[in-house]
């Protein structure tokens, strides 16, 4: 009986990959064997709850090769959403977005986010989804990943409200910084000439939106118009 039941379940299991996924019978089986041998080394609660998690690693991280890469991802976006009270699929979606973004490999993108969650950055439980949302934003300014966490780690050590505060921050300093406007001319004139000339220097495509930034951050200190600019964007 237990071994009918055990073949029902991968039964029911394969079909439920191949539905999700769209792929052969043959592939879904190949890739059950993966969920399965997930479950038997202790990881999920069910062999449908591996399995689940790992359409989402398909589904969401497709830079992600079958095989080991597939198993080992699935282990890790298992563990970071049971250790944290996190979704699967918001693990799955920060890492990817790491990946794409910062040009790092799966292990790097899950070990970021661990030691992030570890280091308190989950304290609003809205980690893995800013990353997912925030990480491409980042990279695309000029941060590198371990800039992103270490500028989210010293708001969190202020005391921000939430994640959302210092991720908004950045998205908003990019849309004035580059919105050509004379109010946000008039502010930049107000600040030192090096600034001002990455600032222009930035519409050339000849600075980064991050030297930017730090720039006016260091203007801003020495002007002691903000207490603690390293909370920001520094």
């Amino acid at each position: 009986i237990g071994a009918g039941m055990a073949a029902a379940q991968f039964d029911n299991a394969m079909g439920r990959i191949q539905a999700a996924l769209g792929v052969t019978a043959d592939e879904a089986e190949r890739l059950e064997d993966t969920a399965t041998s997930v479950w038997k080394q202790g990881f999920g609660e069910s062999l449908d709850e591996v399995s689940g998690a790992l359409i989402r690693v398909k589904q969401n991280m497709k830079e992600i090769s079958d095989g080991a890469e597939l198993e080992q991802a699935t282990k890790n976006a298992l563990v970071l959403a049971e250790t944290f009270d996190s979704d699967v699929n918001e693990v799955t979606r920060a890492a990817n977005n790491l990946m794409l973004s910062f040009g790092v490999s799966a292990k790097e993108a899950f070990d970021m986010l661990a030691r992030g969650a570890q280091d308190g950055l989950n304290f609003s439980n809205e980690l893995f989804d800013n990353v997912a949302e925030y990480a491409s934003l980042w990279a695309s300014a000029g941060y590198s990943m371990e800039d992103y966490f270490n500028i989210m780690k010293s708001g969190t050590n202020e005391s921000v409200y939430n994640l959302d505060y210092i991720n908004d921050l950045l998205k908003e300093f990019n849309i004035r910084i580059k919105d050509n406007s004379d109010t946000t001319a008039d502010y930049m004139h107000l600040l030192t000439q090096d600034t001002l000339n990455l600032w222009e220097a930035q519409y050339q495509g000849k600075a980064t939106v991050q030297e930017v930034a730090s720039s006016v951050i260091k203007d801003l200190k020495a002007a002691g118009g903000i207490r603690s600019a390293n909370a920001i964007v520094s």
